[in-house]
């Protein structure tokens, strides 16, 4: 049974050194009504465990003598308590683990255990195991030394403020003291200013970048392509590809006046699609432009469906229109001077801007 209840206690001690100390016990201070039996202990000692279980005699409150007490409890880790505790009973003690005093007198008792739990105080209910020291005091004539060994279980019963019942097997150690148990109730608070809650752990948000360019994932339009941060994380057009691009845009022509294309446009826009195809990753920015003549609000409009023109049609050559954005800026970005023929047709053009993002 010894070794059991030591392995237990070695158990209870080794998961306390691994856990962190988040609900470690407060300090705290109680007061508690207590029961002494010493009559149970001299039957043990004169008649072993098994007659007084079968005397039934265990636990009566007729062979037990009520105390008062006062308790200071703090925790060393999660699962350690130390509880320090003075009391005062009116009892029969027993000097020599077998002879009684004559008449009932003062017993003052002082005790210093610790209580190894089986959860943290974040628990309503919390078993424990008790080991300690412990001295008594009968009447100022007689001292003595005990080794409080004993169960127990806490209950939370509000913020840091706890039920606690415990039985002890207080063993003498010295020559004159006496085997007795020892059944408590004790009401314990925490005492000074409340323990701050510990700080939630700050998240730190992961930044991908896994094309490694510079350019974290959330901002790259091209997060798996080393790219430029200038083109949004998306590697730079070769020029070749891009003059091929104005070139074709040169020879995109419309009927007078009109957004309809002119069948002599197919080719050069041909072409433009099938760059678009070769490089998937490409989008295409369409805009018009004309020239001063008219209105500026006619120009407008007939710029933008210039530029529609051309998007239809690369979209109809198996384009995705998702691929392509469509402006127009009407006579407001001239290229030449309006004020002669060659540049107002000069002025009267298409562009097409090739990106990667």
């Amino acid at each position: 049974m010894k070794n059991l209840f030591l392995c237990a206690i070695a158990i209870m001690l080794t998961g306390s050194l691994l856990a962190q100390n988040d609900y470690r016990k407060p300090a705290s201070l109680g007061f508690g009504f207590y029961f002494n039996d010493f009559q149970s202990g001299v039957d043990i000692r004169e008649n072993g465990l098994a007659n007084l279980l079968r005397s039934k005699q265990l636990f009566k409150l007729n062979r037990m003598s009520p105390g008062i007490s006062l308790h200071y409890l703090t925790g060393f880790t999660n699962h350690i308590d130390f509880a320090g505790s003075f009391g005062y009973s009116n009892s029969d003690f027993a000097t020599d683990n077998s002879t009684f005093t004559e008449t009932s007198g003062s017993l003052l008792e002082a005790s210093a255990v610790l209580n190894l739990k089986l959860l943290p105080d974040k628990y309503i209910f919390t078993p424990f195991l008790t080991a300690g020291v412990g001295a008594e005091s009968y009447q100022g004539d007689y001292y003595a030394a005990s080794a409080p060994l004993g169960i127990g279980v806490q209950f939370n019963i509000a913020d840091e403020a706890f039920v606690i019942l415990n039985s002890q097997y207080r063993v003498g150690i010295t020559e004159i003291s006496s085997n007795h148990f020892y059944h408590g109730i004790t009401i314990a608070g925490r005492i000074g200013p409340k323990r701050n809650a510990a700080p939630k752990p700050v998240e730190i948000p992961i930044i991908m970048d896994r094309d490694g360019d510079g350019v974290v994932d959330s901002l790259d339009a091209c997060p798996d392509t080393v790219g430029l941060p200038a083109l949004n994380g998306c590697p730079e057009i070769k020029q070749e590809i891009i003059e091929k691009v104005n070139l074709a845009a040169k020879n995109v022509f419309f009927a007078t006046s009109s957004s309809k294309l002119l069948t002599k446009s197919y080719p050069a826009l041909k072409g433009v699609a099938q760059i678009l195809k070769d490089n998937p990753t490409f989008n295409i920015d369409v805009e018009g432009h004309t020239d001063s003549t008219g209105s500026a609000e006619m120009n407008h409009t007939l710029s933008h469906d210039r530029a529609n023109s051309v998007k239809d049609y690369l979209v109809s050559n198996g384009i995705e229109e998702s691929r392509t954005t469509v402006k127009g800026f009407g006579p407001d970005q001239p290229i030449a001077p309006n004020k002669t023929p060659a540049g107002r047709a000069k002025n009267r053009r298409v562009e097409m801007k090739l990106r990667n993002y």
